[in-house]
């Protein structure tokens, strides 16, 4: 399934729908999880996130943006856009699945 480090989700290839059970798992569990994402994968990312908020009650997130360089296979800098989502839960906050009619 999706690549998984601790509260971690690197966001990747796979269908934006085994990011969203791998991430409620863990907000569930740990009441944390952070979605990164580089380049194409940056709106995956987001999906996840407002998908997450459309599923789930009593979510709160701060997204940080940037722009890493890497060495490209020329040698040469390439630069890559990043995204990550910190999403969470405060202390006393509700945490209910929404139910769906």
């Amino acid at each position: 399934m999706a690549k998984e480090l601790g509260t971690r989700v690197l966001i990747g290839n796979k269908p934006p729908e085994d990011y969203l059970v791998i991430a409620a798992k863990i907000l569930r569990q740990y009441n944390e999880v952070y979605l990164l994402a580089r380049g194409r994968n940056i709106s995956k990312a987001v999906e996840v996130l407002e998908r997450l908020k459309k599923e789930l009650y009593g979510l709160k997130y701060e997204i940080e943006t940037g722009t890493e360089t890497l060495e490209g296979p020329d040698g040469n800098p390439k630069y890559v856009s990043f995204i990550k989502i910190h999403v969470y839960r405060e202390r006393g906050g509700v945490f209910v699945p929404r139910i769906h009619r």
